[in-house]
């Protein structure tokens, strides 16, 4: 396949670099465009929108990702660059559209504000299947179990029908350690929430760590019990995901353990 990989952690981010080198792997054509810098938390953004305006870009070579057809940076959130790929402003467009790997889990109320997740809605809105990868944040992510989700996770989307976004977090544990893939809602309230508090005079961002009920059926449990956590999020324009049930993650799982 044709695959975008696009991120909102910047062009050169590990998380990227890693996903990327998989797919090459893989024997993916892989074409890169993702932000010059970082746009976390800006959800589906565009940026700067007015009639007229340029939008500044530049080609790039990467020794770390010497296998993809094509680098792109643009200056611009990840939505917008995945509005001017599926768009043909870069050739042809893509048959997926792979965002991620972000490290840091997207689950319950943060997916509304993730930018890895608002290039995959994007996408979705426009027609096309796509995926979101995310994993611990650092020290404790596992880039290479994500980017084996990642590749297993390509391969589905290659076989789906009609366009989708999947949310898809990754546990920190060897490939080997996965207690599986579970298919499931998103929560109330993720596994890392993003409050505001007032110093003075000033405001700032505070990241709380948070564990919802041992008991709830949702993604960032899943997440904590072991297993890869998939929530397939509405279609286009309102329209729900084809899949139901547990499709999506048994077939992801089933490709995980084919290799």
């Amino acid at each position: 396949m044709r695959i975008l990989v696009t991120n909102d952690d910047g062009f050169r981010a590990p998380g990227l670099v890693a996903q990327a080198n998989r797919l090459v792997a893989a024997g993916h054509e892989v074409i890169v465009t993702a932000p010059q810098r970082q746009q976390s938390g800006g959800s589906a953004a565009l940026g700067r929108v007015k009639d007229g305006a340029a939008i500044a870009w530049e080609r790039f070579t990467s020794d770390e990702m010497p296998g993809i057809a094509q680098g792109i940076a643009i200056d611009a959130p990840p939505a917008l660059a995945v509005k001017a790929v599926l768009g043909g402003m870069f050739g042809p467009a893509p048959d997926i559209v792979m965002s991620g790997i972000n490290r840091g889990w997207n689950t319950g109320g943060s997916t509304l504000h993730s930018g890895t997740l608002g290039a995959a809605m994007t996408a979705c809105s426009l027609g096309w299947r796509a995926a979101a990868i995310s994993c611990a944040r650092p020290p404790e992510d596992n880039l290479e179990t994500a980017a084996e989700v990642a590749a297993a996770v390509a391969e589905v989307l290659g076989r789906a029908t009609g366009p989708v976004a999947l949310n898809v977090n990754v546990p920190n544990l060897a490939v080997t350690r996965l207690r599986g893939v579970r298919q499931v809602p998103v929560g109330a309230q993720g596994l890392l929430d993003v409050d505001i508090e007032r110093v003075g005079d000033e405001l700032r961002f505070k990241l709380v760590p948070r564990r919802p009920a041992p008991e709830s059926d949702c993604d960032g449990q899943a997440v904590l019990a072991g297993y890869v956590a998939v929530s397939p999020l509405n279609g286009r324009y309102g329209q729900h995901a084809a899949a139901s049930g547990s499709e999506y993650g048994e077939a992801i799982f089933d490709r995980l353990q084919a290799g």
